[in-house]
């Protein structure tokens, strides 16, 4: 069984957004006289798209994303069935500063529940987290304040940390908190740059997991083009094999 787990882009406006006020749009090439679009009488398809790859849906980052010395996606090689553990989790409820200076309960995936989800896994490669509840309005949500989907703490970072995970998948837009500066979560995952796997760990956002995907053991692969940025939208997917160590 094979399940696709990175949200179609559908140019239209169902799609997730994150603090982008615009959705992504694709229009077709116009040069000249060329018209991209049969629809329009030209002689084949072309489109110009527009954008944010951290903003527009799935998307594979690398540690390029917040250290200057980092790799860049072009820099990693897609991850090809990887030993992967499929976890959901409830967040919690805990009081956090916001952004006007007082606080405010947020949704936090905490140590506790990634802890009791992976106590049967001494070492993973791969990690792929769907938070609870879940449901099919995670592919055409809008983002744009702390509150609006739960993130990781570092002390739940430090537990994923602990297991050897390589390629983290989750299915919000980011690990962290939406107006994070300090971005602790993605600082813990890639870690320093005298890290034998810091050129190899990859983050992927805003997955979707259906719920008839049940949790347990897969295999993780992940393509992406070679942009030489930090990030690139992903095309992520779960296998299930009777090979699995």
């Amino acid at each position: 069984m094979k399940v696709h787990i990175s949200i179609p882009m559908d140019f239209g406006e169902r799609q997730p957004r994150l603090l982008h006020e615009a959705p992504a749009i694709a229009r077709p090439l116009q040069a000249g006289t060329f018209i991209g679009s049969v629809e329009q009488g030209g002689s084949c398809n072309v489109d110009t798209v527009t954008m944010v790859a951290h903003c527009h849906g799935t998307h594979t980052e690398t540690a390029y994303h917040i250290y200057s010395g980092g790799p860049r996606i072009s820099d990693i090689e897609p991850v090809e069935k990887s030993p992967c553990q499929l976890i959901s989790v409830h967040p919690t409820l805990r009081s956090c500063p916001i952004r006007n200076g007082a606080n405010m309960m947020l949704s936090v995936v905490d140590a506790n529940s990634v802890r009791l989800a992976l106590k049967s896994c001494d070492a993973i490669e791969s990690l792929v987290i769907r938070t609870l509840p879940n449901d099919i309005s995670k592919c055409s949500r809008r983002y744009e304040w702390d509150e609006d989907f739960p993130f990781i703490s570092e002390a739940a970072m430090q537990v994923i940390r602990a297991k050897g995970v390589r390629h983290l998948v989750i299915d919000t837009p980011s690990v962290d908190r939406c107006h994070s500066c300090e971005m602790p979560a993605h600082r813990l995952f890639f870690g320093s740059t005298d890290d034998p796997d810091f050129r190899r760990r990859t983050i992927t956002e805003f997955a979707f997991i259906p719920n008839d995907v049940a949790d347990g053991h897969y295999y993780l692969s992940i393509a992406f083009p070679r942009w030489y940025l930090d990030a690139a939208p992903s095309w992520a997917s779960l296998q299930s094999g009777s090979l699995y160590p």
